[in-house]
Order: structure tokens, then sequence, then C-alpha cells
């Protein structure tokens, strides 16, 4: 689910992505993957915290969902909470492992980011 594409004037502006997205969450609650992206909305927007509770939404719902712990790891970097920029990336890195031997054994392919987020944590 991708609101934010499109290009030039059939490209939905933010307000609407984010009516939409207030939309989808109301109808179901559930539905992980709006809190992600109303989270990255925020993120793109600047608005970090907001983004971080939306992540932190996501991950209640899909505990296991490596690009909300990813842009967790990267927002609470930003704002200064290295303590839980380093939480989340020991679980992000569980899930790669965890990816990584699933894939061995013919299963789960949800790849993970492959940027090196230990330098942003330090």
């Amino acid at each position: 689910m991708n609101l934010l594409q499109g290009s030039g004037s059939d490209r939905p502006t933010n307000a609407t992505v984010e009516t939409l997205l207030h939309k989808a969450i109301a109808a179901d609650p559930q539905m992980y993957e709006a809190h992600f992206e109303l989270g990255v909305l925020y993120q793109d927007q600047g608005k970090f915290f907001a983004a971080i509770d939306e992540f932190n939404q996501t991950l209640k719902l899909r505990p296991d969902y490596n690009r909300a712990h990813y842009r967790l790891v990267l927002l609470y970097s930003r704002t200064g909470q290295k303590d839980l920029a380093a939480q989340h990336l020991a679980i992000l890195k569980q899930i790669k492992k965890e990816d990584s031997d699933a894939d061995e054994l013919g299963g789960k392919d949800e790849g993970t980011p492959q940027t090196t987020l230990s330098q942003k944590v330090n």
C-alpha cells in the first residue's frame, strides 16, 4: 500500500493521504500497513514524534515488521534517544538472523533494509 505514488497533478496531497489513512485505521484499527504509512508520512513531514507513535502502533500489531523497526532506529537516533535506537537495532538484527535462518530452510523472505544502521546509532 503506497498512497504517495503518482506524479504531478495525479499525486494526492499529504492532507488527502493523511485523511485516507485515518479513515482506513478507523475502519480497521488492526491494519498495521496504514499505521506504517501514516508514520512514513509524518516522518517525511518532520513530525518525528508522531511518526514514532505510528511505528510503535505498527509494531503492536505486527512485532516482526522490520521496516517499522528500521524507521524507529533512524528516528530514535535523530531525536537523541540512542538507547531506544539500539534496542530496535538489536531487534532488527534478530529479525534479519531469523529471516536468514528461515531462508536457509526455504521459508520466509521479507528482506531487511541493507543500510548500515550501527553507524546511525553511534
